[in-house]
């Protein structure tokens, strides 16, 4: 057992001696990924529900012991306090997208509730993996101005190297491009542990063309009742529109960071960058190139077989899509 496998296993028995003293529960239920299929979306939309409580933070990521944080954005004695506090008359919640790619998260989870329901949501890997990336430019998670630059660097990111700033709270898995869409592999180790029955497994595109019947699906899944939501797109990407002020926003050097943080309050600050957000950035539009999509398509083809197989969802459109971009003519870009 490593430092960090130590460590987590310290705090998951002191959180679990905490836990039964306060006589509360583990969540009855878990969002588990994967990032940028609309989970936020779904979040929002379940958190409508009267009998729906989720803990207070979205991506408390108080599971998964082998994810690598930079820095955590979510202490887990607070993920933990925020389980604590929630209302016993109502189903808790825990929306928390890398518990899929998260090899240890599906046993912990079981570990700590065998009753435990499972949502995933799985996209296609042609869009989520530059969808993935856009965010993580925007969150300042990821410092390469090409996908392609960020895709050559993975190995070096696997092997320790940690090229982005511990002030950026973030997990490197989120940088592994290659891995992060493998959803058979994902998807199989939680229907190991709970079975196929507690594991509901959603179509990205699916639920994108039909939020409501998604939701109710998801209502009959956690054996509540439907109730009228109101739905629209949260988390949507976005893109620098300046390189400069990007890096001068995202990454900026370590002694202006500290002088900004001394000088201004939290609340003041994060209004400030709210602010910032729309002169730095833009709507993303496709930034992938016929490349990118090409190496996305080579590297997941067997994936999504595997996939189908295993959930039995209809990936029709995922294959051609995947034919189509295995087939495309690639102009070499120079793009910098």
């Amino acid at each position: 057992m490593n430092e960090c496998e130590k460590l987590f296993s310290l705090e998951r028995d002191e959180g679990e001696a905490r836990w039964a003293d306060r006589k509360a529960r583990w969540p009855d239920f878990y969002i588990v990924g994967a990032p940028k299929a609309g989970t936020t979306s779904l979040f929002k939309y379940l958190s409508q529900h009267p009998k729906v409580v989720f803990s207070h933070f979205k991506e408390t990521h108080y599971f998964g012991s082998d994810l690598i944080w930079r820095t955590r954005a979510v202490p887990r004695d607070i993920a933990l306090d925020s389980y604590m506090s929630a209302a016993n008359d109502k189903l808790l919640g825990d929306a928390s997208v890398f518990y899929l790619a998260s090899t240890e998260a599906a046993k912990e989870i079981h570990e700590a509730n065998p009753a435990a329901r499972i949502i995933a949501v799985v996209r296609n890997p042609l869009s989520m993996i530059p969808s993935l990336y856009s965010q993580a430019i925007r969150t300042g998670d990821e410092n390469q101005s090409t996908l392609a630059k960020a895709m050559a660097l993975e190995p070096r990111r696997k092997a320790g190297e940690i090229d982005i700033s511990p002030d950026n709270p973030g997990v490197m898995q989120q940088l592994y491009y290659s891995e992060i869409a493998r959803y058979s592999e994902q998807l199989r180790r939680y229907f190991d542990v709970f079975g196929r029955d507690r594991v509901l497994v959603v179509e990205f595109d699916a639920f994108v063309r039909d939020p409501l019947a998604t939701v109710s699906d998801v209502f009959t899944f956690l054996g509540l009742t439907d109730v009228a939501i109101e739905t629209k797109r949260h988390n949507e990407a976005r893109t620098p529109r300046n390189w400069v002020l990007y890096r001068l926003f995202k990454h900026p050097f370590s002694p202006l960071r500290k002088l900004w943080r001394g000088i201004l309050p939290g609340a003041l600050r994060r209004r400030i960058l709210m602010g910032a957000e729309n002169i730095v950035f833009k709507r993303a539009k496709a930034q992938e190139t016929a490349e990118d999509l090409r190496r996305i398509a080579y590297l997941y083809s067997d994936d999504v077989a595997k996939l189908e197989e295993l959930t039995g969802l209809d990936l029709s459109l995922w294959r051609r899509n995947f034919d189509l971009a295995l087939e495309a003519p690639v102009h070499h870009s120079r793009r910098g």
